[in-house]
């Protein structure tokens, strides 16, 4: 057949082709999305970055234009007359790359599908497809049921199987939200949080509360969505807590650390340590199935006797205030142990619900938590212990340069121009361009040569990591003890609210918000909110983007623990888990989380519980 437009037309009807989001993608999402299923668009990490992946599934699935990738027996899979051979070296190109990418999908363990341009037009048909590739061509393995619906067939323990939405989880004590995002990447679905400062709160909302998506929180009708003291919340809310009483399968969270930790003044009668009483009084009105307790490990030292106070062990007092009605088990945890570039050593408690039938797997969940790891690294390709060079490495400015500062005029802030590691790769999460939260201090030049002279001398003397000595605090005229300089080649000490606290490895200057973000495992996507730092009284009322970061509870980590959590719960035998919504009752409001509908971050792996567990759309 004749062309009928000229070839420079031609030349750019052609270029104007689109290689993604075409119509046929798009209706093969729209369907996927219907069918309730998660998924990650284009993953440029593996080969031939897949139109489609479902991690839960390891499913690669692409969608292929019938003309491009000649669809064998299909009538559009023509060869042009005009240029036949330029034509014909051209799609026996795209075949045989299309063959090496699901050959090299299929050594990495990834299942692969293809769905063809032509097959998209019927909607019955579309839905068979993905149900089929989804499955394998057989019944599900997964025993989820594809039928276009939000809800979903769970397998628990003893065979028996329930129609559930995911469990829901509040969070007390918030902070900015690292807590919070691991249990929801793990398949939580977050009801509402608890957490009193302005800028942690405004940093929350930013990356959980918009929209309906599966990072947001599904807040009670008669709890507002706003910055809650935990004493304003028992007091003027005690009847909408009520009506959640049951219905709540895990509190996480932990009361303030400042007043026990061994970094601060350790004041017994410090305020914040009375919300440990405020805790245990929410834990009595909800009920929860599961606890899960984050703390310094200074809660677990006495405070020295006095006229006024006798000693007091916080850890005891929360053990035996949960101890009555929770099996409960609490242990030191190393963040370093857990695939995090930090050392970051903290005390963690979970408990469970004393009628709720899970064996020992309380008693053994910290060995169990230790043998998931290495399982749940080698999913991500994520090295069991990165270095703080493995994770802050791209953010040099000696590689990146300097830009203004996007958030704070008059300042400057790191360029950007890509990763270097796996660890990098992984905590970009799909973000594009820049992260945020990169503004340098403004140090000046005689404080830039001190620095650059202390990270000489402490790498001649190895005194990496540590505190500085009392030679080089001496010769510099330095009162201030608490300085270490970083090591590249090894995790990073428990970061700090003070940003002065730490050096960097090789550059004259404190590290950024994003840095300790990155040592803490927050993808880059993830935006701080409020001041980068405060001083004097201030610091007891407020908690800028510094103290935020180095309060969180590392997201990979509480992953983890998610995970392990949820196959607690999942393994209740003849035990409603799934929560049915409060009473109909007009003063308790609606409590019934429903699954995203919009697809808001892409997804993580999941460990072998990915059955159960949602990904993150």
């Amino acid at each position: 057949m004749t062309d009928i437009v000229d070839s420079k037309r031609r030349s750019e009807l052609m270029a104007g082709i689109r290689g993604r989001d075409t119509a046929p993608e798009l209706a093969v999402r729209r369907m996927a999305h219907r069918m309730g299923l998660r998924f990650r668009l284009h993953r440029k990490d593996l080969p031939g970055s897949p139109d489609l992946v479902f991690p839960r599934h390891r499913l690669a699935l692409f969608v292929h234009g019938c003309f491009w990738h000649q669809h064998e027996g299909c009538s559009i899979a023509h060869i042009p007359k005009t240029r036949s051979a330029y034509w014909t070296e051209k799609f026996e190109g795209n075949v045989a790359r299309d063959k090496r990418n699901q050959e090299a999908l299929q050594a990495l363990g990834w299942r692969v599908a293809v769905i063809w341009e032509c097959e998209t037009g019927d909607p019955d048909g579309l839905k068979r497809k993905i149900t089929a590739a989804i499955c394998g061509d057989t019944a599900c393995s997964t025993k989820e049921k594809l039928n276009g619906g939000h809800m979903r067939t769970v397998g628990v323990a003893g065979g028996a199987a329930q129609t559930a939405t995911p469990p829901l989880f509040v969070d007390a004590f918030a902070g900015c939200g690292g807590l919070s995002l691991g249990l929801k990447r793990a398949g939580w679905k977050g009801l509402f949080a608890i957490e009193k400062d302005r800028f942690a709160f405004e940093t929350l909302s930013a990356n959980f509360l918009a929209g309906d998506g599966s990072y947001s929180y599904n807040w009670p009708e008669n709890i507002e969505e706003k910055a809650w003291d935990i004493h304003e919340l028992l007091s003027k809310r005690r009847e909408a807590l009520a009506c959640l009483e049951g219905k709540i399968d895990l509190l996480a969270g932990g009361p303030p650390c400042q007043g026990v930790s061994h970094a601060g003044r350790r004041e017994h009668d410090d305020p914040r340590n009375m919300l440990f009483e405020a805790y245990l009084e929410l834990v009595g009105i909800l009920r929860p199935r599961l606890v899960l307790v984050e703390n310094v490990r200074g809660i677990q030292a006495d405070f020295k006797a006095s006229e006024c106070f006798e000693a007091k062990n916080f850890a005891t007092i929360l053990q035996r205030g949960l101890g009555t009605d929770y099996d409960i088990e609490s242990t030191i945890i190393k963040a370093s142990d857990f695939g995090i570039p930090q050392t970051r050593p903290r005390y963690f408690l979970v408990g469970a619900r004393k009628h709720i039938a899970v064996g020992d797997r309380v008693a053994t969940f910290f060995k169990d938590l230790e043998r998931q790891t290495e399982g749940f690294l080698a999913q991500r390709q994520l090295p069991r212990r990165p270095t703080a060079k493995d994770a802050i490495g791209d953010l040099e400015v000696a590689r990146n340069g300097r830009v203004s500062s996007v958030d704070s005029k008059g300042f400057e802030a790191i360029g950007y121009n890509g990763p270097q590691t796996r660890y990098q790769t992984v905590m970009r999460d799909g973000h594009e361009g820049a992260p945020s939260d990169t503004r340098l201090a403004r140090h000046r030049p005689h404080i830039r040569d001190r620095f650059e002279d202390i990270i000489k001398a402490c790498r001649k003397k190895g005194r990496l990591n540590v505190t500085i000595s009392a030679e080089i605090r001496e010769e510099h005229g330095l009162k201030k003890m608490a300085i270490r300089v970083l090591d590249p080649l090894g995790s990073a000490p428990t970061i700090t609210s003070l940003p002065d606290d730490l050096l960097h490895y090789s550059e004259p200057r404190t590290l950024t918000v994003r840095e300790n973000a990155r040592l803490q495992s927050f993808p880059d996507w993830f935006a701080f909110k409020g001041k980068y730092t405060t001083g004097g009284h201030l610091r007891r009322n407020e908690v800028p983007r510094f103290t935020q970061v180095a309060n969180a509870v590392p997201p990979l980590l509480a992953e983890q623990l998610g995970l392990l959590l949820l196959k607690i719960l999942f393994r209740v035998r003849d035990t409603e888990f799934s929560v049915q919504g409060a009473a109909d009752s007009s003063q308790c409001g609606s409590v019934s989380p429903q699954l995203p509908t919009e697809l808001l971050h892409p997804p993580v792996i999941n460990n072998d519980i990915s059955s159960i567990a949602p990904d993150r759309p």
